[in-house]
């Protein structure tokens, strides 16, 4: 019989409790489903420490990325393209898992809060062979958000007792929110809980603002121009712009997409008039990337969008 190969994850009991309710409550849930997320075979648990075994990933998808970029495509392979973009699907299936599962009770979901490129490992039938199989990985971070119902009343105010949701995020550690794929609301979030505060500013549009960037780079890297997106998209994909003042004393700052991420935005666009996938993609990053949250599109309506769309295809 071939080897299985196995990765070992070493949990402090003091931290890990959440972690470990969430990959033991993901085993259960995924046995019988073909959800791109990434489970433990098992967890052991000795007397200060605790354990968790899965399968051993090839690599993670920036790994992949910066080969793709190393070995820079002179013309477009679209079927490496195709092949991408029906993994990146099936990312987004996973995330719309997470996101409407109410595992804690009613009107409850989870929100990653960590989507980057280290977080989705990547999974070779053989070294070097083209068939891939990507999953979504860890759950340190991840949050329980409770669903906050809101309207707009006839004159304009927010009557907040029924209505579309929006979520609010809990007990995640401020400390562990730093990424370059985190979304602007991440400041008032960081603020809070800096006061000691709960968090009320991130939720499942913030996973999506995450989603968005890395499937900007996953893009930028079958185009050849992924180290010039990094380069000039820093520290994050948003930046700051003036400050408005709202009364005497209190100000409130404003974001905006990274004005070379606009750049590059636009350039996807123009490639895209020849080029309908790439069309797709550009009008998808933009809906996923609004400053304002609660305007993003849902994990629900990308995954929507992806299934009615001929690039994306049918998932492997």
């Amino acid at each position: 019989m071939p080897e299985t190969l196995v990765a070992v994850k070493t949990l402090d009991p003091r931290d890990a409790d959440k972690e470990i309710d969430i990959l033991t409550t993901l085993r259960e849930l995924l046995s019988d489903k073909n959800i791109q997320i990434y489970t433990c075979i098992t967890i052991i648990k000795d007397r200060d420490r605790i354990h968790s075994l899965s399968l051993r990933a090839t690599r993670h998808l920036g790994e992949k990325l910066q080969v793709l970029q190393r070995y820079r495509p002179q013309e477009f392979d679209r079927s490496r393209f195709v092949a991408a973009m029906q993994q990146m699907k099936g990312i987004v299936g996973a995330v719309e898992f997470l996101h409407n599962q109410e595992w804690n009770g009613p009107n409850t979901c989870f929100c990653h809060m960590d989507i980057k490129p280290e977080n989705i490992l990547i999974f070779e039938d053989a070294p070097g062979h083209m068939e891939e199989h990507w999953q979504l990985i860890d759950f340190g971070i991840t949050t329980i958000s409770d669903k906050k119902f809101i309207t707009r009343t006839a004159g304009g105010g927010r009557d907040e007792s029924r209505g579309p949701h929006i979520t609010r995020t809990v007990g995640t550690k401020a400390r562990l929110l730093r990424s370059r794929y985190q979304p602007p609301e991440i400041n008032n979030n960081i603020e809070k809980m800096d006061e000691g505060k709960s968090g009320t500013y991130m939720g499942r549009g913030s996973d999506e603002w995450s989603f968005a960037c890395v499937f900007s780079e996953v893009i930028a890297a079958n185009l050849g121009n992924l180290n010039d997106l990094q380069d000039s998209v820093q520290p994050e994909f948003y930046e700051g712009k003036q400050t408005i003042f709202c009364f005497a004393g209190y100000s409130k700052p404003q974001y905006q997409r990274h004005n070379a991420f606009k750049h590059w935005l636009r350039d996807l666009g123009m490639r895209g008039q020849s080029n309908p996938a790439l069309m797709e993609c550009h009008d998808l990053i933009e809906k996923m990337t609004h400053i304002k949250r609660i305007r993003r599109l849902k994990s629900r309506q990308v995954l929507e969008r992806m299934n009615a769309s001929s690039t994306f295809g049918e998932r492997h």
